[in-house]
């Protein structure tokens, strides 16, 4: 209990084999060490490598003609003052990495929320959880394709209601929207020039699906958007319309793309995806497209 050095030896013998090549070996007690395994040593001691070789030598009057600053750095070099100071700076660095990423991770849930918000789901809660790190025994059946962390996503859409696992609670229209949010987000964290939405749009209609267009063309001001959809507000408000048509052919289904050029083609779109029918049709496919021109 009273050993100067923390290894389960009651003598300690340190020795160096040097070859002809420079290189050298280190054993600490006939066993293969590390130059920096044995200077780790001799700090727990007192013993850092600049005091070893002056205060070892007897250079007394070397260190009391050193200027202040340096005598203060041989001493505590010698104490073993230098290694704890070391490792106080490695762990305040470490701290304050922590709290960055911290003000981060809280930055992107207040903005997820924000972004739900806008959305139609004001009262949303959105928390990510880190499961319990695995212990030694378990940490090699830990690691997936996904990486070792286990994160699991907890959301509540309604006030005053605790939040629970996404996947188990989220309704199809609240998925579209959340990832409508996210993808917003991580497009400014990663800088992506261009966002894919496929059926964003899936479980909404009405004022949700005006709410949905909106941000949509919000995003697009800053990113190109191409858009999957089915919703005529979403079509409304895109700058560029392209028409996906199947047809079967000889017992094959073949799929096309064609632009619609004119605004007598977009409207008439329009106004199929709206269901509409009778003379009021198109007029109300062209109100709604005049609506998505001014937002």
């Amino acid at each position: 209990s009273n050993r100067m050095f923390s290894i389960d030896y009651n003598e300690v013998i340190i020795t160096r084999k040097l070859f002809r090549s420079g290189e050298s070996e280190y054993y600490i007690n006939k066993q293969p060490a590390r130059l920096r395994d044995i200077v780790e040593l001799l700090h727990e001691c007192g013993i850092g490598k600049e005091g070893y070789t002056i205060i070892g030598q007897g250079k007394v009057e070397e260190i009391m003609s050193a200027k202040p600053e340096d005598r203060r750095m041989i001493f505590e070099e010698a104490t073993g003052i230098a290694k704890f100071k070391t490792r106080k700076n490695e762990s305040e660095r470490k701290l304050d990495r922590t709290h960055e990423n911290l003000i981060r991770y809280i930055d992107i849930l207040t903005e997820i929320e924000n972004q739900l918000a806008d959305l139609g789901m004001k009262n949303t809660s959105f928390e990510v959880d880190f499961l319990p790190q695995p212990n030694l025994q378990e940490y090699a059946l830990s690691v997936t394709p996904n990486g070792f962390d286990k994160v699991e996503f907890l959301f509540s859409a309604n006030a005053g209601q605790p939040v629970k696992p996404l996947a188990k609670v989220i309704s199809g229209g609240e998925m579209s929207r959340f990832m409508l949010a996210v993808k917003n987000i991580t497009a400014k964290v990663e800088n992506i020039p261009t966002m894919v939405f496929d059926e964003i749009d899936s479980g909404i209609s009405g004022e949700m699906a005006k709410r949905v267009a909106v941000k949509l063309h919000n995003v697009s001001s800053d990113y190109q958007c191409l858009v999957i959809t089915h919703l005529p507000q979403i079509v409304s408000m895109a700058q560029t319309n392209l028409l996906i048509e199947q047809r079967v052919e000889d017992g094959k289904t073949i799929s096309s793309v064609r632009q619609l050029l004119s605004e007598k083609e977009k409207a008439e779109e329009v106004a199929r995806l709206m269901g509409g029918v009778g003379e009021y049709a198109l007029p109300n496919a062209i109100e709604l497209i005049n609506w998505a021109k001014n937002i």
